[in-house]
């Protein structure tokens, strides 16, 4: 028999023998890597950390691997991705506290809890991971933490930054000279900049640390991110990037209004993502907004050199873009990096077709669909953005398939939706069906459940509606049902959920 899991973020789909034991099961993760939260690299690989994983891409030869929780990782929720080139691994980070270690030449991944065990801190995520020698700096919501990754160990904890609240949560983590020259630590936060002496005695001390706010943050903005390029150490905010110099005096770029997301330095440039867009600064300061056509969503930017940028889109997967053009104010989109899978990161229901195909719902978020499966591993994505008959909807929360070849989506204020066998999407409204919608709409359609019968009827409940049942019989003919009445159920029982037809070819209905 077929055993299907569906999970938050990934689905598990494996065989099991007659008797339900797992001998080799042979598992299989299907997840969404197309929503890139961080970037990193090497010489060979580039590695983003998405929403539904880990994947690596070799740019010379296009070879994707990718990693999930069967492959060890503890979630497929990351949160940030750290190429290690002095031990050969990578370090990913995410918002339990938890951060794994992998080595791509084995294979194996190693989880450390150590932050995670801290529990006297609510909130524990790793928020940036910086490699430097023999040590780790970790960017937690708590502070900073130093690992040491060869005894495997925390070196040391920095929660105490100086006049900012205890546990301030860190964004980042940086070394870079002061004013007088010495190497010190930086640290953005959301109350502002500390640093302290990189060589002091004792960083766990609040009076080794200097606090700096005034001039580049207002009270509603965080430190987002830091970078030293060009003898200065510029700081991103939820507001715009500033340049710090000796003083210190703070210069503001312009290069954003919505929050600097990441900042990394190649050769003469400072590249840097945005909520909407990348953008540049020279070496000697000028500063310049860059689009990327076609994406509007980058996390993380990766420059290879001034001719060559990775970035990973939250919508949009990886991106190799082309030589930024002060000119134009644009970069060109010359590869977009996807690994097969579903389109989204969370399902909410799963139905297997008599051909072998697998459909999963989709979720309440903005632009959600639902997605099949075929025999052959082939995914197709059904959504607002992608298919003309169903722009403007979403939430397609439940699904089915009959023994004619047809797949079923029921949205939760669109109707619903069939696939045909060739693929055809055909939406079913109160102008095309039984289907009647919520009070004081026209087609607001609140449909909490389908399911198909031995007969290839295909039934839907309604809720918010007098006739909470209908069926659409397989010669395509629809009928409503009223709701039911007795038995302790009153005229006004029409809030129906999801349905289910048993071997019997009896309806349950929630």
């Amino acid at each position: 028999m077929r055993q299907i899991l569906a999970l938050s973020g990934l689905l598990l789909i494996g065989g099991l023998d007659a008797a339900g034991q797992s001998g080799n099961p042979g598992w299989q993760a299907h997840t969404s890597y197309g929503s890139v939260v961080s970037v990193s690299g090497d010489m060979k690989l580039v590695w983003a950390a998405t929403k539904g994983g880990v994947f690596s891409f070799e740019p010379g030869s296009g070879e994707i691997a990718r990693y999930s929780v069967i492959d060890g990782l503890n979630s497929v929720q990351t949160r940030t991705i750290a190429a290690d080139p002095i031990r050969a691994v990578v370090w990913i980070g995410y918002s339990s506290g938890v951060f794994d270690r992998l080595d791509p030449e084995s294979g194996t991944v190693t989880t450390f809890r150590d932050i995670e065990r801290a529990t006297q801190f609510a909130s524990r995520g790793v928020n940036r991971i910086r490699v430097r020698g023999d040590s780790l700096l970790l960017a937690t919501d708590f502070g900073v933490v130093v690992f040491d990754p060869l005894r495997n160990e925390v070196r040391d904890s920095y929660t105490r930054l100086g006049s900012f609240s205890a546990a301030v949560q860190a964004t980042d983590v940086l070394v870079a000279p002061g004013d007088q020259g010495a190497n010190r630590l930086w640290v953005s936060t959301a109350e502002g900049v500390a640093s302290a002496p990189l060589a002091g005695v004792n960083l766990q001390d609040p009076a080794s640390w200097t606090n700096e706010r005034q001039g580049f943050m207002t009270t509603q903005d965080d430190a987002t991110g830091l970078a030293y390029f060009g003898g200065s150490v510029y700081i991103g905010t939820t507001t715009d990037l500033y340049e710090r110099r000796p003083g210190p005096t703070y210069v503001r770029k312009f290069v954003s209004s919505s929050g600097v997301r990441d900042l990394r330095v190649v050769d003469d440039r400072l590249f840097g993502a945005e909520r909407f867009n990348l953008f540049l600064v020279e070496s000697g300061g000028q500063a310049q907004i860059l689009n990327l056509p076609g994406f509007q969503n980058p996390r993380g930017i990766l420059p290879v050199d001034r001719a060559e940028l990775w970035v990973g889109d939250e919508a949009g997967g990886l991106i190799r873009a082309g030589a930024a053009n002060p000119a134009s104010g644009a970069v060109t989109v010359e590869q977009v990096v996807i690994p097969d899978g579903p389109a989204e990161s969370q399902f909410s229901d799963l139905a297997v077709g008599p051909e072998g195909s697998v459909w999963a719902g989709g979720s309440t978020e903005s632009g959600s669909g639902f997605h099949r499966l075929a025999p052959d591993g082939s995914w197709t994505a059904f959504r607002p953005g992608s298919v003309p008959a169903l722009e403007g909807t979403g939430s397609f929360l439940r699904v089915a398939t009959d023994g004619l070849g047809n797949g079923w989506a029921a949205s939760e204020g669109a109707g619903a939706a069939r696939v045909g066998p060739e693929g055809e999407v055909t939406r079913f409204t109160p102008a095309n069906s039984s289907l009647e919608p919520a009070p004081g709409t026209i087609e607001f359609v609140i449909t909490g459940g389908v399911a198909a019968d031995g007969d290839d009827n295909v039934w839907f409940t309604t809720r918010a509606s007098a006739v909470p049942l209908h069926v659409r019989t397989a010669d395509g003919t629809w009928g409503g049902l009223g709701p039911y009445v007795g038995d302790g159920l009153t005229a006004r029982a029409t809030a129906f959920g999801d349905v289910f037809v048993d071997s019997f070819d009896q309806k349950w209905v929630i």
